[in-house]
């Protein structure tokens, strides 16, 4: 991309900090730096500028400057960041929204909440609790945004019966314009409808990480609280017979959602630090997956359920029913302690309180670079990916610590993620896991049909969608010609 930074940089700055103050624009290098990189491999990248504006105002104006003088854009939220998605590889501007960070409305009648990217889950979920009402909630730390998490994850993790909790949205597109979606694109209505009259457009922005615009506010579902609320775990000792039980419980609405939780992953739990910062390891995290272990399940899943007390009695006993059915067992309470005392306190927290958990897990960041492959698949395609998946990993003598599913839309399809972690020192082991998992991943598109996660350059598969590409394509040189914004994502 040509821009005239070089002969135009103090110009920038100064309209930059005409616009936001200059105690909220940053071109120094010691501050810059610390917006380059995450946990993910992706090499890291310094922005040009830092800017930090308060309003859509700011940043309607911001983008104005940007795209006069051709300037990359990335946006950022809570900065919680795992996958690549907000590093600056072009430099330009990152826009910290840190300071938009307001709760405009709680809307009990429609039944949605408006934030700013800012906002925070262990914020939201806390004002949503004084109303007694709930929002899609994943498993990551409570820092994080959920107008990001929900923009880059519709389905959530925590309500499987609705797919998108995405309302409608503000938007300044590239070249200043302002916009909403849904039923807020009347200026006299507000945010409470997605679909209708018109096409959808909320759509547009979501699974588009930050190419079409800066999204300043979202309405996103929210959920009361249940009379009476439930955590069960049942235990399997097959992936496939843990994948037919959420697909019946789910499909069946008897429970909210679940989550299968492979022996290695809900393990992690129990690591420890020792008093000289030392991680101390259980065993079982580097057991091959492949081989029994007669003293705990293959894995577990976790069910949320709520409702009257009256159903979930009821539920409870069908649930048993399934489980058995399905070859596995509901576990009793003292079971489910004795198996999983330091997960269950954590689930606790985040099924029956709705709050983030307390994330005892990630201590298994310590364990080396978070390098995650992801698929989506139709569930008996998952079965078999999980079993290819581990083969293939064991051929390089890697063990995968972290791996889970989960079903998105009533079980339709199989979110499926697994890795190892990686010591980044390790640079030649890096590069051979990061090949081995484009390799999984072409074998599994062309065995299985399944879908990709996350994008990258020289990840995408947008190419092989013929004309989807193009209308795509189409649509970001309308809205963006002159590519400033996240350019380096490679979704388009």
């Amino acid at each position: 991309m040509e821009t005239h930074m070089s002969k135009n940089r103090g110009e920038i700055y100064r309209a930059l900090a005409s616009i936001v103050g200059s105690s909220n624009v940053s071109d120094s290098s010691a501050v810059n730096i610390t917006y380059g990189f995450d946990a993910s491999p992706t090499p890291p990248s310094q922005p040009d500028f830092v800017v930090l504006p308060r309003d859509v105002l700011q940043i309607k104006h911001i983008l104005e400057l940007a795209n006069r003088h051709r300037l990359p854009v990335t946006t950022l939220s809570g900065g919680v960041n795992v996958a690549g998605n907000a590093i600056p590889t072009q430099g330009g501007i990152v826009l910290d929204l840190k300071w938009m960070n307001k709760i405009l409305e709680v809307n009990t009648d429609a039944a949605y909440v408006l934030i700013e990217p800012g906002v925070t889950y262990d914020e939201l979920t806390a004002e949503l609790a004084k109303k007694e009402f709930r929002c899609q909630i994943p498993t990551s730390p409570g820092g994080s945004s959920p107008l990001a998490q929900q923009l880059l994850n519709p389905s959530g993790s925590l309500v499987n019966r609705h797919q998108d909790s995405i309302i409608g949205l503000e938007v300044v597109l590239p070249n200043g314009e302002i916009i909403r979606t849904g039923s807020a694109a009347f200026s006299s209505s507000g945010f409470y409808l997605r679909y209708g009259p018109y096409p959808d457009l909320t759509g547009l922005f979501c699974c588009s990480y930050g190419t079409l615009g800066v999204i300043t506010k979202a309405s996103i579902r929210i959920y009361p609280v249940n009379e009476d609320i439930k955590l069960l775990v049942a235990a399997f000792d097959s992936f496939s017979s843990s994948v037919d039980f959420v697909k019946e419980v789910c499909r069946r609405n008897i429970a909210e959602h679940t989550i299968i939780w492979n022996r290695q992953l809900y393990k992690t739990y129990e690591i420890k630090s020792s008093a000289d910062n030392r991680l101390e390891i259980p065993p079982v995290l580097y057991e091959d997956p492949r081989k029994s272990n007669p003293d705990i399940p293959y894995n577990v899943v976790t069910i949320h359920m709520s409702g009257f007390k009256e159903d979930m009695e009821t539920h409870e006993k069908v649930i048993d029913k399934v489980a058995t059915g399905c070859k596995g067992k509901l576990l009793k309470k003292d079971e489910r302690e004795k198996l999983l005392l330091p997960a269950i306190k954590s689930w606790e927290k985040f099924y029956l309180q709705y709050h983030i958990p307390t994330m005892d897990q990630v201590k298994k960041y310590g364990l080396g670079r978070y390098v995650p492959w992801i698929v989506i698949g139709e569930p008996k395609d998952i079965v078999k990916i999980e079993k290819e998946s581990i083969e293939s990993m064991n051929e390089l003598g890697l063990r995968p610590i972290c791996y889970y599913s989960m079903p998105f839309d009533y079980g339709r399809a199989i979110f499926f993620r697994i890795f190892s972690y990686i010591d980044p020192r390790e640079r030649e082991t890096m590069g051979k896991v990061r090949e081995l998992y484009l390799n999984m991943f072409d074998s599994a598109m062309r065995k299985y049909g399944v879908n990709p996660y996350r994008h990258r350059w020289g990840q995408s598969k947008l190419y092989q969608t013929g004309g989807y590409q193009l209308l795509l394509r189409s649509i970001k040189n309308l809205i963006d010609p002159n590519n400033i914004m996240n350019p380096g994502i490679g979704v388009f």
